[in-house]
């Protein structure tokens, strides 16, 4: 018998565009009296890469994320034109929709899960739908080892740290945590720290500027650092590496949501690192999803102990490659 449904949803801040093609709504399902909830369809912008001439040919498509406990009733629909069919992605997950009036999209979820709705057989109109479980006893406010980010756009104190506009610098033993409906628009620096971490379900919107290698101007970046956690939380059009791990150990990525639209807009990479874990990540990316890395930049040394499972890859280019550096061969083992 499924468990009785509670599910939350948060308003979309002014500021966050939303994708008007899709109207997408919930509701229990063991109670079909009870009224559709509505929930933001965020516009997000993805690409297809020209590899012959280096282009990226953008796309608008949309994401909607919520919280959810029990089983629910997912209603979309699409007003932009027909839709003659739809296909929800990962095939392997055996989700079945069911298509009304060329418009209306019907399907069940039975867990919180990430997935892919693709309309017309066509990959660029589409709806991710991200969805969380509910978090009990979720932080609130500030506190010793933790900064809080409520709903809104850079509704923390933290914010006040971000002195150059875009970095914010995460100490050792420090969590950020992103609330459900947050949106920051600052990159989370991990540099010479340990036991750190960010978690949450909100959002990192596209840092601009503020580094030295375009590839390293992503949502987060790691370097020389350890016993770090990320989890939840999702980038939208980072504008470089979505997330780097240069020379860190012991790295957990779980749940880890990427949509990216620009050259070397990778999902994860990882540098010169040992015992990282990625796990549960879906990642849409205008570039290598999942790539990794021995030398590269300032970072030096083994790349080893990295376990990849359970994720979703939506790459344009290259799902997951490995690079190194010929001149200074250094191991690359137990992938």
């Amino acid at each position: 018998m499924p468990l009785p449904s509670c599910f939350k949803v948060y308003d979309c801040p002014a500021g966050v565009s939303t994708n008007q093609d899709f109207k997408v709504e919930v509701r229990p399902t063991e109670d079909y009296t009870q009224q559709w909830t509505l929930i933001p369809s965020y516009a997000v912008e993805v690409a297809s890469a020209n590899i012959a001439s280096n282009d990226f040919h953008r796309y608008t498509v949309a994401l909607a994320s919520f919280d959810l406990i029990g089983h629910v009733r997912i209603r979309v629909t699409y007003t932009a034109s027909p839709v003659h069919s739809a296909v929800i992605r990962p095939l392997s997950l055996g989700i079945e929709p069911e298509l009304e009036d060329n418009q209306i999209i019907l399907f069940t979820l039975e867990k919180a899960r990430d997935v892919m709705l693709e309309l017309n057989g066509n990959k660029w109109k589409a709806l991710h739908l991200l969805i969380n479980s509910i978090e009990n006893n979720s932080p609130t406010e500030d506190t010793e080892d933790l900064w809080y980010f409520a709903p809104g756009i850079n509704q923390g104190s933290a914010y006040a740290r971000v002195t150059d506009g875009v970095n914010l610098m995460v100490p050792s033993g420090k969590t950020v945590y992103l609330a459900g409906g947050a949106f920051i628009t600052c990159r989370l620096n991990f540099v010479d720290v340990s036991n750190s971490a960010v978690r949450g379900h909100g959002f990192i919107l596209g840092p601009k500027g503020g580094y030295t290698y375009r590839e390293h101007g992503g949502a987060i970046h790691m370097s020389y650092a350890k016993n770090i956690r990320v989890e939840g939380v999702t980038s939208i059009g980072a504008n470089g590496f979505s997330l780097s791990v240069g020379e860190c150990h012991n790295v957990l990525i779980d749940r880890y949501r990427s949509f990216s639209y620009a050259g070397n807009g990778d999902g994860i990479d990882v540098f010169c690192s040992t015992g990282i874990t990625i796990q549960n990540c879906f990642l849409r990316n205008s570039d290598d999803t999942i790539a990794l890395y021995s030398h590269r930049w300032d970072w030096h040394g083994d790349s080893k102990d990295i376990v990849i499972r359970d994720c979703v890859l939506l790459p344009e280019r290259c799902p997951r490659d490995q690079h190194g550096h010929p001149r200074q061969p250094y191991a690359a083992r137990n992938y």
